[in-house]
């Protein structure tokens, strides 16, 4: 059974989400940042999750489709997001979930990537590929946001510091390291072993599903492509693609702005 619940934004719009029986126990909240394999890893569990009934709810998605950015959340989906037993899914940013008793309690997973990775792959997004939702802020946002980026090279896009909300979020995830009931992939580990992801995924969520269904799920998802497309979502999959990508200044940029990714992600700086 699934249940529809309509929430209101601050300038008195409608938007849809709908929320499937909970099963027992915690909450669980996966929150991938921009740029680091956030599709991929929602499309995994949205394919465990036909297999398996597993009650996911993909929140940031499903709003953005409708045109609702983030900022614009109003506090009654947060007060929804309290409900024990779901899956939330779909995060790129932290925004309020820490304030949530169900957050703080419950399962948290995380994904990260490559800095310098991150911004390559953010400028591509934004200067080209991203999809747009059908109407609403959000669309409009992103098209100011793709005018905006075009006037630009990569280097700088990355030094004028449009991808620096990005990095700072996923930086943002660090406070949760080492911490009770938390579990970091790192795009790195799990691009080139989709299937041992897929397992580890469903372990992570607690469910069971056959190894033939692991397989499958892994080798639909295994998208290596033979050549680069700049307009494609999936426009590279090789971790450390930067190098051929912007300058030694820019990675320098990164490095010595976003230093939570060396120090505690366990990146390896560059010598520029």
């Amino acid at each position: 059974m699934t249940n529809t619940h309509t929430i209101t934004s601050q300038d008195w719009q409608k938007f849809e989400i709908d929320f499937p029986e909970p099963r027992g126990g915690q909450a669980t909240f996966v929150v991938a940042g921009h740029k680091t394999g956030s599709v991929l890893l929602n499309n995994i569990i949205a394919d465990i999750q036909t297999v398996t009934g597993l009650p996911a709810v993909p929140v940031e998605t499903s709003l953005w489709k409708q045109g609702l950015n983030i900022k614009d959340w109003p506090q009654e989906l947060y007060d929804l997001l309290e409900q024990d037993g779901l899956v939330y899914m779909s995060f790129r940013d932290l925004q309020k979930l820490p304030q949530l008793a169900s957050f703080q309690h419950g399962k948290r997973i995380f994904m990260i990537r490559d800095p310098r990775d991150v911004a390559v792959s953010y400028f591509f997004s934004m200067s080209q590929s991203h999809t747009l939702p059908k109407e609403g802020d959000a669309r409009e946002g992103l098209i100011k946001m793709r005018e905006t980026a075009s006037g630009f090279d990569i280097d700088q896009f990355i030094q004028k510091g449009m991808a620096n909300a990005v990095l700072r979020n996923i930086e943002s995830f660090a406070h949760f390291l080492n911490t009770e009931n938390t579990v970091f992939y790192k795009y790195e580990d799990i691009i080139f072993d989709k299937e041992s992801w897929v397992a580890q995924i469903a372990s992570d969520l607690e469910v069971e599903i056959p190894q033939n269904d692991i397989e499958r799920i892994a080798k639909k998802h295994d998208i290596r492509p033979s050549k680069e497309d700049p307009s494609a979502h999936i426009r590279s999959v090789t971790p450390g693609g930067y190098t051929a990508k912007i300058k030694p200044e820019t990675i320098a940029y990164i490095q010595q702005n976003f230093p939570k990714f060396f120090s505690e992600y366990g990146y390896e700086k560059d010598p520029v």
